[in-house]
């Protein structure tokens, strides 16, 4: 019966059934495997899972022959083996590396596959798959992204396995609407839906009026629309032959008469706040989504140039307008005009993503339904698929690629803006607390790869003793060594 967590940790190596006297666990892995008994707090559900345990030793003579502290010897072995080490005084044991036991496990694993994939990867090969899962996708510029092959180019862009969704999300920033339609529409791949969505928003009515208008100027086929693409996408590009204007003008012909399907969905009273654009994307049927914050508006190639990104090996996750690690020091995106991709811990303002991905957003408890929407995505994803999580590169000289407009801080400025909402700071901070509590790795830890040992010494002359063998062995690892002396 315990409380504790190192015992908890220990239950399925000593072979004995624990009773857990607690409301959570860090240590979920022992219930599932049925080694934990999670009881709670209650003395009378206690005392009767006691009892019953009880009954069960005896019924099926669970015991264990060896005692589960060990000897009393262990803290003499360890000295020795630590002395040993510094003084060269022990003697090489191949069984004792990590490779033994590495190859030894997969040896094990590949004996039940099938005969054809028996053969163990060497030791190698296996070191380089594992180190290549944690390691921090190199920063490149946007001409150096698109040069890396991709599965997608643009004379895709009719192919469905490349349609995507656009989900945006509006609730109190009056004028965006008809801007928004233009700016999908005139992407160099148009999405195949655009959903809109304003939940329990201030001004309904003004929303409604926008959309009114924007649906009477681009219905299928409209006079609008043709000749507002051919001044868009045809006056404007100077072209000087005229066969080209001619096909310019029958794109756009061909593009009024097919446009995307649009949703508008207004939930009345019904205050989803942020995961509502999410919660709604669940029903996606294309096999990308782009979920925007309403103050994101795309150029006219961003969607190529996120499909292109998405399709490489090395790129494939969530690409975002803006990103920081989780303790929100630093943002790149719109603001630093960071000019690279880059691997980021959370990305947010638009999240351009397989529709498969958005599930993995709900897959635990949500630790707060009134932000961190963005937090909850990322971490999950990363959590339980792999999925890494990418700020797009803001190349100054291409503003066509941004997913952003001129005037974002302007737009940002005019509406409820994460972070400047009372609450939502602390609110963000409990969520990076608990989302990362079980020890989930951050971007920062990745990129801290040089080998660091630390050691404890109870005396003066016992830490002068081990500063010179340990300054040897971290000057071999190419690593530094520090001292901190603590007084009792």
């Amino acid at each position: 019966m315990t409380d504790s967590g190192g015992i908890q940790e220990e239950a399925v190596s000593i072979g004995k059934s624990v009773i857990l006297m607690r409301m959570t666990t860090e240590r979920p892995e022992g219930i599932y495997l049925g080694t934990i008994k999670q009881i709670g707090v209650l003395y009378d559900e206690i005392v009767q899972a006691t009892n019953l345990e009880l009954i069960n030793v005896k019924s099926k003579n669970r015991t264990l022959k060896t005692n589960i502290f060990g000897d009393g010897q262990a803290s003499k072995k360890i000295a020795a083996i630590i002395d040993n080490y510094f003084y060269q005084g022990h003697r090489p044991n191949s069984k004792c590396t990590t490779k033994f036991r590495q190859d030894s496990i997969a040896r094990a694993v590949y004996s039940n596959l099938n005969a054809s994939i028996r053969t163990p990867l060497s030791h190698t090969l296996r070191r380089n798959i594992i180190n290549n899962l944690t390691k921090v996708r190199s920063a490149l510029t946007l001409n150096e992204l698109l040069k890396i092959p991709s599965r997608y180019n643009v004379s895709l862009k009719t192919d469905q396995q490349f349609a995507i969704t656009a989900v945006i999300g509006i609730y109190r920033r009056e004028g965006l609407i008809r801007r928004w339609i233009e700016a999908l529409l005139l992407q160099t791949h148009p999405p195949k839906e655009i959903w809109i969505i304003y939940f329990a928003s201030p001004i309904p009515h003004k929303l409604n009026l926008e959309i009114q208008e924007t649906r009477s100027l681009f219905a299928n086929g409209s006079n609008h629309c043709n000749e507002w693409c051919t001044q868009k996408k045809c006056d404007t590009s100077n072209n000087s032959s005229n066969g080209i204007l001619s096909n310019c003008i029958q794109q756009c012909l061909t593009l009024c008469k097919q446009l995307p399907s649009m949703l508008f969905v207004a939930m009345g009273e019904m205050q989803l706040k942020y995961f509502g654009r999410f919660q709604l994307s669940l029903q996606c049927q294309t096999k990308y989504v782009i979920v925007f914050d309403d103050d994101c508006i795309p150029q006219i190639r961003y969607f190529e140039t996120a499909l292109h990104t998405i399709n490489t090996e090395p790129y494939r996750g969530i690409l975002g307008t803006k990103g920081t690690p989780a303790s929100e020091s630093y943002y790149y995106g719109p603001v630093s005009k960071a000019n690279q991709i880059i691997e980021a811990d959370v990305v947010g303002g638009s999240w351009f993503m397989e529709s498969e991905w958005v599930k993995l957003m709900f897959h635990d408890k949500m630790q707060s339904w009134n932000t961190g929407e963005d937090f909850h995505l990322c971490a999950n994803a990363r959590k339980y698929a792999n999925i890494r999580s990418f700020v797009m590169p803001v190349d100054a000289n291409d503003i066509s690629t941004h997913s952003f407009s001129n005037d974002y801080l302007s737009i940002s400025d005019r509406g409820d803006t994460t972070g400047r909402v009372a609450g939502t700071a602390s609110s963000r901070r409990h969520i990076v607390n608990q989302l990362w509590l079980r020890g989930d790795r951050l971007m920062d830890s990745y990129k801290k790869s040089r080998p660091a040992l630390l050691v404890y010494a109870e005396t003066n002359n016992d830490a002068l003793m081990l500063i010179e063998n340990v300054r040897k062995q971290m000057a071999k690892l190419s690593g530094s060594i520090h001292f901190v002396l603590q007084m009792s």
